[in-house]
């Protein structure tokens, strides 16, 4: 709850989640500084990156977005939500690409 409220009140992240910073999340959880790129679902982690995979799913509300941890293969790592429908019923759209910075 400590992270959650930090990064909630520094604007970081919103309070349903949705994280306007990644770099600056990461940084609160590991030390050092970080660096987040975006990337179509063709790019491949080199050594030393992590992925953040976006699931996007359309429905007769709109497009709903969902965020997991994928692998070097692809596939989800962890999903927050444990299920997400998003995951389940859409399709991955994006990666965002986490590198340490020396």
């Amino acid at each position: 709850m400590e992270l959650y409220n930090v990064a909630t009140s520094t604007g970081v992240m919103e309070a349903d989640c949705f994280v306007n910073d990644p770099a600056k999340l990461l940084m609160m959880m590991v030390p050092g500084r970080w660096q987040v790129d975006r990337y179509g679902m063709a790019y491949s982690l080199k050594d030393g990156e992590y992925e953040i995979t976006r699931y996007e799913r359309k429905t007769t509300v709109g497009v709903l977005c969902h965020f997991v941890v994928s692998g070097s293969d692809g596939n989800v790592v962890y999903d927050p939500l444990g299920g997400s429908q998003c995951v389940m019923q859409g399709k991955p759209v994006s990666k965002r690409i986490f590198r340490k910075m020396a």
